[in-house]
């Protein structure tokens, strides 16, 4: 296959209403050469079949699809096939249920070639029923692309203190891609891994602001669910950044205003599992109290640094030191604080 081919790989589970949507997209592309593969996840609402009947029509020449099917077992597996499976000499990710700008990839691929970088990215804008895709203009094809060019641990940086965690709207060169593999087994936070496994001390990133990508804001998304044992995967998946960073970039660990902001996200994931244990029923959140007492444990680990308390978001200050001297009271202002928020809903 072509080396300027780029591999676009989009993992899917039960997705028959948005898949044709988000293929589509990469179908529109202005970017000739592409290869496509879908990854049908153990889906059970006839989308993988849908993905054979799309992968098997006709196709502009330059663009390829394909399908690979398993068991479910997770968009973390379906990733790491879908990587090992491309040909192409780029790669990316899409989401099913999100699609992207027409002008995306080529914006990408450009990017990299303009820098010499090993992975760019551009921002992403939120949509839903409520709210439409912006169209995006296409650059100037004489002026170069805006963009940030960061190197080594400043893509650590970036990953954390602006928590650019996404792996989707950044296209690889084939070999950073290959470089990773997603964490197998988590649910949360295995895009933040890949993304920081990626980085080097040589890899340079191309970061831009265009908002390329559409994400689909998705009410019934994994973050917006009630609680389960997976949850905690947000806090393991801090776990392991802390433990890449300090074997790739130690001198990070020494930065005051970078470790203050590492402590503060782990700080606030922390808080938001037990938020989220805290709006189950009783007898449900007293089956979780062990995760509880890890979610204060973190926050206590993490509020040793005393940097940490200064870069908490605002409100997250009252909120861990609930958590950690009055977890009962936590609670208690969780629920009337959701309570209050589907009242509020309710009247619009």
């Amino acid at each position: 296959m072509h080396n300027l081919t780029v591999t676009v790989i989009i993992p899917f589970h039960n997705a028959r209403e948005t898949l044709q949507a988000a293929l589509d997209s990469v179908l529109s592309q202005t970017y000739d050469q592409l290869e496509i593969i879908l990854i049908d996840d153990g889906s059970s609402d006839g989308s993988g079949e849908l993905a054979d009947v799309l992968a098997a029509s006709p196709m502009r020449e330059g663009r390829i699809v394909k399908t690979l099917h398993q068991e479910d077992l997770g968009v973390s597996v379906s990733r790491n096939r879908g990587t090992l499976a491309a040909e192409g000499g780029y790669i990316t990710f899409l989401d099913a249920d999100d699609t992207m700008d027409p002008g995306m990839i080529a914006y990408l691929v450009r990017l990299l070639r303009e820098t010499g970088a090993d992975i760019a990215g551009c921002g992403f804008q939120s949509v839903s029923a409520k709210k439409p895709p912006e169209e995006i203009p296409e650059p100037d094809a004489g002026e170069k692309i805006p963009h940030r060019l960061l190197q080594g641990s400043e893509i650590a940086r970036e990953i954390i203190m602006r928590h650019d965690t996404r792996v989707w709207s950044k296209l690889f060169t084939r070999k950073t891609a290959l470089s990773a593999r997603f964490q197998e087994g988590l649910t949360i936070g295995e895009d933040m891994l890949y993304v920081l496994s990626c980085a080097g001390p040589e890899t340079k990133y191309a970061a831009a602001a265009a908002p390329l990508y559409r994400y689909t804001v998705n009410p019934e998304g994994a973050m917006n669910r009630p609680f389960t044992r997976s949850y905690m995967d947000q806090l393991r998946c801090w776990e392991l950044a802390l433990t890449r960073i300090g074997a790739v970039f130690p001198e990070l660990l020494q930065d005051r205003n970078f470790c203050g902001s590492l402590g503060s996200v782990q700080a606030v994931s922390a808080v938001l599992a037990a938020s989220k244990i805290s709006l189950l029923p009783g007898k449900e959140r007293r089956a979780f109290a062990d995760c509880l007492r890890t979610c204060r444990e973190r926050v206590k680990d993490a509020l040793s640094n005393p940097d940490v308390r200064e870069n908490l978001p605002a409100g997250y200050g009252a909120k861990t030191s609930l958590l950690l001297h009055a977890p009962a009271l936590f609670g208690v202002m969780t629920r009337v604080a959701q309570n209050c928020k589907n009242a509020s809903e309710g009247l619009k």
